[in-house]
């Protein structure tokens, strides 16, 4: 419960704040570079991935905190039927998935992780990128 009461308290506060120091530096610059156009991109494209990220982790582990409160609140035989034991499936099921969501909005939001994934997964030699898996033989 903890850390979902910080991230909702917070992600706000740290979005405010960026959003604010956007603004500013939109203000002391008045006429925009090309590159800088790009940075301002780059920024707001980083307050989504942010807030999606929230979000979705809210999401996900809300259930859980139901889950435990539901725990506490009632009685073993109760916890012993089928729907308990499919909520409690379902639950474990969402705070693996905010995992595995997560890869996705990095990779759909940012180009450096992107490049650095591609850079992870390939082999590296003399200039010629090969594939990690398959055929290892160099022609």
């Amino acid at each position: 419960m903890l850390p979902i009461m910080v991230l909702l308290i917070l992600n706000p506060l740290i979005l405010k704040a960026h959003r604010e120091s956007l603004i500013k530096r939109q203000r002391m610059q008045r006429k925009q570079t090309r590159d800088e156009r790009e940075v301002g991109r780059q920024q707001r494209r980083l307050q989504a991935m942010l807030l999606a990220v929230s979000i979705i982790f809210v999401v996900c582990t809300l259930p859980s905190v139901v889950l435990s409160i539901v725990r506490l609140v009632f009685s073993q035989s109760t916890r012993d039927t089928w729907q308990y034991e499919t909520f409690n499936q379902a639950v474990k099921l969402l705070e693996v998935t905010n995992f595995a969501i997560n890869f996705y909005v990095y990779s759909l939001a940012s180009t450096d992780f992107r490049h650095s994934l591609a850079d992870v997964t390939r082999c590296h030699t003399s200039g010629a990128i090969y594939p990690l898996s398959g055929n290892t033989e160099v022609e």
